[in-house]
């Protein structure tokens, strides 16, 4: 279209000068028919040309000039189109790429792909910081398939774009200010530095590193601030989602799982193929121990019952208060024998601990089962809620077990 204008404006041109060298002919002709035809035909394309300079200088030039910026304008605009549709084409990726990560990790893995995917030349990390400080511990190299081994730094690196919560660029690792990690490169090399945070606490930097005096340009920095700001955003919210999901899964007396917790994991556990026991505690005549001591009373016995068997039993056992003043405790890789002993651990410990809070004495019953023999979770908590109902009847502060076939107090069958 440009091309065509431009050629129709010469053609316009040439005709002008065209017309107008014919033209002083005709009138030299007119007025002096005796004139050699040479002389005229000089002076004619003489005059047509002097007048076509004259309509090219004041009108034809000025029109080339602007059809010309109006090109360059047209160029500049067509390609500012292809970089939005590119920006907005990534941005919709990076939306899809947050919402579809679960997790934290995940997030994180979002960031080393869209450096790998902005900046595919240069050498690009993601660094992890703590959350109290601002120094980098684990550099974790991005690459076009995704976040690679993590490597530990063996001291912690003083990050300035922690440090100032805004991204911080070097062209060179020679620099006075810059980033401590660039020795890391073996080279004299230019960074890019962009934090990853929540609020005030740091999560760590996406880092990219290239040759001397080459930085990624304005419009790469802004992508990644983008990406940065999203995940971030993205792990706040994945955090008050397991907050509000572990408030609803916890006791809020005890701040221990509840049933619901507890049979998941059963049901898990069960579908493993493992060994494991499972006991049932209950404080004994819980209610007559409220009516005479007050409900205040009663919540700090179970508390205390609940603290002491998570500081008597291992760390791997799972304590659980499934309903009322009755607790469950799962024991992985343990006979029922070995689970009782525990339990007696645990009573013995209730004793102490009683007295030093100066607390109205209490004990607990506490039923006792092996799982090897039992072929649902039902089955298996109908079977320890059995054992539980003969230690109490057999009148409390006792440890029993069922192993499906007899029932056993910890020395010997009933």
């Amino acid at each position: 279209m440009r091309a065509d204008s431009d050629s129709a404006t010469r053609s316009s041109l040439v005709g002008t000068a065209a017309i107008a060298g014919l033209g002083v002919a005709a009138v030299v002709l007119a007025f002096a028919p005796d004139a050699p035809v040479v002389s005229v035909l000089i002076t004619a394309a003489f005059l047509g040309g002097s007048i076509a300079a004259v309509a090219y200088i004041g009108f034809a030039r000025p029109l080339l000039h602007q059809l010309a910026a109006e090109r360059t304008g047209r160029v500049a605009v067509d390609a500012e189109l292809q970089r939005a549709r590119a920006r907005r084409g990534f941005v919709e990726q990076l939306d899809t790429a947050i919402d579809m990560a679960d997790t934290e990790d995940e997030a994180i893995e979002v960031v080393g792909r869209a450096l790998a995917q902005l900046l595919p030349e240069r050498d690009n990390f993601v660094l992890l910081a703590p959350p109290s400080e601002p120094r980098v511990t684990w550099s974790i190299p991005a690459g076009p398939d995704g976040l690679e081994e993590p490597t530990n730094l063996g001291e912690a690196l003083r990050c300035s774009a922690l440090s100032l919560g805004r991204t911080v660029t070097a062209e060179a690792s020679t620099e006075l200010d810059a980033c401590p990690h660039l020795v890391q490169h073996g080279w004299e090399v230019s960074s890019v530095c962009i934090p990853i945070r929540i609020g005030e606490q740091h999560l760590g930097v996406a880092h990219s590193a290239g040759p001397a005096g080459d930085l990624p340009d304005e419009e790469g920095r802004r992508l990644l601030e983008l990406v940065t700001r999203r995940v971030g955003t993205r792990i706040a919210t994945l955090r008050a989602a397991r907050t509000t999901n572990d408030h609803v899964s916890l006791d809020p007396l005890t701040r221990l799982p509840n049933h619901t917790v507890v049979k998941r994991r059963l049901r898990e556990i069960m579908s493993e193929g493992t060994t494991f026991s499972v006991a049932f505690c209950d404080v004994d005549r819980f209610a007559a121990y409220n009516e005479a001591h007050g409900s205040d009373q009663g919540d700090r016995a179970l508390r205390i019952y609940a603290e002491v068997m998570g500081a008597t039993l291992r760390p791997g056992d799972l304590i659980a208060r499934y309903d009322g003043d009755r607790f469950l405790c799962l024991f992985p890789n343990c006979t029922a024998e070995h689970a009782a002993s525990a339990m007696e651990r645990v009573r013995e410990s209730l004793v102490l601990e009683l007295a030093l809070h100066e607390l109205a004495p209490f004990t607990a019953s506490v039923g006792v089962v092996d799982s090897s023999d039992a072929s649902t979770v039902d089955e298996l908590l109908e079977v320890t809620d059995v054992a539980l109902a003969v230690a109490k009847h057999g009148g409390g502060n006792r440890v029993v077990i069922d192993d499906f076939d007899e029932i056993h107090l910890l020395d010997g069958p009933l």
